[in-house]
């Protein structure tokens, strides 16, 4: 797991939930990733995250899908986006749109793996206007 992704986790430990979930590329492509998406499984979750993640990261911007943080470390800046949409983890990653992407780190560290999240790389699940963008992007990490 990148170290990145690690940090962050660590520091949600102490939010005043535990219903929430680090997914995506991410926890897929550990070593090649731009934000660390965090998803919530339900919406009383949301609100304590909000709270929580606005009084720990610097908030940057909202849209209608996602919070964007930021976290400056010494030597970088980490990137962390709180997803706005509550679902139990393998409902949401049963939306992500490509099979591979479909893994998350749970609260307690261990790491939840889709059953259809192996390669080979498909387009499944909510397709969106980036799908083939990050088709080719991903087809490059995977071979």
């Amino acid at each position: 797991m990148n170290a990145d992704v690690l940090f962050i986790h660590n520091l949600l430990q102490s939010a005043p939930t535990r219903e929430w979930y680090i997914a995506g590329g991410s926890v897929a492509t550990p070593n090649d990733f731009e934000d660390i998406d965090v998803f919530i499984s339900t919406d009383a979750a949301f609100q304590l995250m909000f709270s929580f993640m606005s009084t720990t990261f610097e908030k940057v911007y909202e849209t209608s899908n996602a919070i964007t943080y930021l976290y400056t470390a010494a030597t970088k800046t980490i990137t962390i986006q709180l997803i706005r949409y509550a679902y139990p983890v393998q409902e949401q990653l049963e939306r992500f749109d490509l099979n591979v992407c479909r893994k998350a780190l749970l609260p307690d560290g261990s790491i939840y793996s889709h059953p259809t999240s192996s390669l080979p790389l498909y387009v499944a699940g909510v397709i969106g206007y980036k799908t083939p963008q990050r088709f080719c992007k991903y087809a490059e990490r995977t071979g």
